[in-house]
């Protein structure tokens, strides 16, 4: 069997310690044994599905990693703050919010247009948000446009919007 002093070429005996050390906290990674909710969720935010005891702290923690972990949220714990905080960092995380409200959809699709897609309730307000919001990019407002589920509404935007350009 290769040594660690061997894989890296080392020759030293305190190198050959510090190998052995380096091998062994990359084949053996440390195990979660002994460690709390926090600690778990700061290596990896995705183990929040896993955790039954969830705190609003710890949903909070894990969502501040990483806008995903929203998914993982239970619904009782998915307060209108964390909420709108998930989908001020990422507008895709309107995708995973159970209770939207206006301002989280207005939150969201002001951070990313093509949230529109997850709004459940899509009125004309946010449609109208999300193609004419978007630094100017023409491209972006047109996959928002596409995204919008009611055709009519899609249609009347389409429409004032040539219609404002036209002199």
């Amino acid at each position: 069997m290769m040594t660690p002093a061997r894989i890296f070429g080392f020759c030293n005996s305190n190198l050959a310690n510090l190998a052995k050390k380096i091998a062994n906290l990359i084949i053996k990674p440390a195990p979660y044994k002994g460690t709390n909710n926090f600690q778990i969720i700061d290596r990896n935010w995705t183990a929040l599905q896993y955790i039954t005891n969830q705190t609003s702290e710890l949903c909070w923690f894990a969502v501040e990693r990483n806008w995903g972990a929203l998914r993982y949220v239970r619904a009782d714990m998915q307060t209108p703050e964390l909420c709108l905080f998930a989908v001020t960092q990422n507008g895709h995380a309107l995708e995973y919010v159970r209770n939207q409200t206006e301002a989280i959809c207005w939150a969201a699709i002001k951070e990313t247009p093509a949230a529109i897609k997850y709004v459940h309730e899509q009125t004309p307000a946010l449609c109208l948000l999300a193609v004419s919001w978007g630094r100017g990019a023409t491209k972006r407002r047109r996959s928002a446009l596409h995204l919008i589920r009611d055709l009519d509404t899609a249609d009347r935007i389409l429409l004032a919007q040539l219609g404002a350009r036209t002199p």
